[in-house]
């Protein structure tokens, strides 16, 4: 009778420990279960929080067609505005996506007639080069002489392509370059020359730059040269009195 209690007692006693060690567990495990998803929430919050930026739709802007006509692939060209310089021509084309396009003005050199000297006063003596036949100052062996220069299309377009360097402003004046006239100098006896003084004008006799020759040397004289030339004018078969300082 006492062992029949006692393994009663036994087996009361065992299920009871298991039940109790069977609650623990499941306790742990939702408690575990219950963290899991307090961090899986907790990241899902952090995702949800950044802000998804999406791209916008844009239309494109179609030109008018009054002014643009259609080339292909979105680009449009002004037909009402072509600009034609010698053989060149210049379309200003815009692409489909586009407002405006700025280009940059364009300066053409104006076509510009040569002013001839008064025959009264310059004589020609060779390749657009005149000389004042009637003030040729004589001072021992040295003799002056004013000379008058005819400018070429080439010698403008350079001149204004220097000036730019220095002077938009400068260089849109010599758009009318005509001449300039210069203040020779002659060793006649050792056959030498240089340029004391030189003035340019455009085609209404404005003044457009003057300047002296400070350090200037004197050059020999090249045979057949423009020079070479002026010299036989002035220092040997020039027959009319020469003025003495």
């Amino acid at each position: 009778m006492k062992k029949l209690f006692l393994s009663i007692l036994i087996v009361f006693f065992t299920i009871s420990f298991m039940s109790i060690v069977g609650c623990n567990n499941q306790n742990i495990i939702e408690e575990q279960s219950s963290l899991s998803e307090k961090k899986i929430n907790g990241y899902s919050e952090l995702v949800e929080s950044e802000p998804i930026v999406e791209s916008p739709m844009v239309t494109p802007k179609i030109s008018d067609s009054k002014i643009w006509e259609y080339l292909g692939d979105n680009w449009y060209y002004n037909e009402n505005n072509i600009t034609k310089s010698s053989n060149l021509l210049l379309v200003n084309p815009i692409n489909g996506y586009s407002e405006s396009v700025e280009s940059e003005p364009i300066v053409e050199s104006p076509t510009v007639t040569p002013k001839i000297p008064d025959s009264k006063i310059w004589e020609y003596f060779e390749d657009n080069w005149y000389y004042n036949k009637d003030n040729i100052t004589k001072s021992s062996k040295i003799i002056k002489v004013w000379t008058y220069k005819i400018v070429t299309d080439d010698i403008r377009k350079k001149m204004i392509e220097l000036r730019k360097k220095y002077s938009l402003k400068e260089s849109t004046k010599y758009q009318h370059y005509d001449h300039y006239i210069s203040l020779e100098i002659f060793d006649c006896k050792n056959k030498l020359r240089k340029r004391e003084y030189s003035v340019d004008y455009d085609d209404e006799e404005n003044v457009l730059d003057r300047g002296k020759y400070k350090k200037n040397e004197w050059k020999n004289i090249i045979s057949e040269s423009v020079m070479d030339k002026l010299y036989d004018k002035v220092c040997v078969t020039h027959k009319n009195p020469l003025n003495k300082k």
